[in-house]
């Protein structure tokens, strides 16, 4: 069987899920920080939702990967 309904992603870093976050906060991309130890899914995510960020490096990037961005 075939559809021609594309799928919707909703995980990181797809924005979906910050935008449905700041609904629940009542903010919005002014007055949201996306903090994430992981560049690729965390931070990322942040930026697709157009929203600053920040990535420690406590976590799966580290400092030296970020450098590497």
């Amino acid at each position: 069987m075939t559809t021609t309904i594309q799928p919707t992603f909703i995980g990181k870093p797809e924005s979906i899920i910050m935008e449905q976050a700041m609904r629940v906060l009542g903010t919005d991309v002014s007055e949201t920080l996306m903090v994430g130890d992981n560049y690729d899914t965390d931070i990322m995510a942040g930026m697709n939702a157009g929203m600053d960020t920040l990535l420690v490096h406590t976590g799966v990037t580290t400092k030296r990967a970020a450098s590497e961005v």
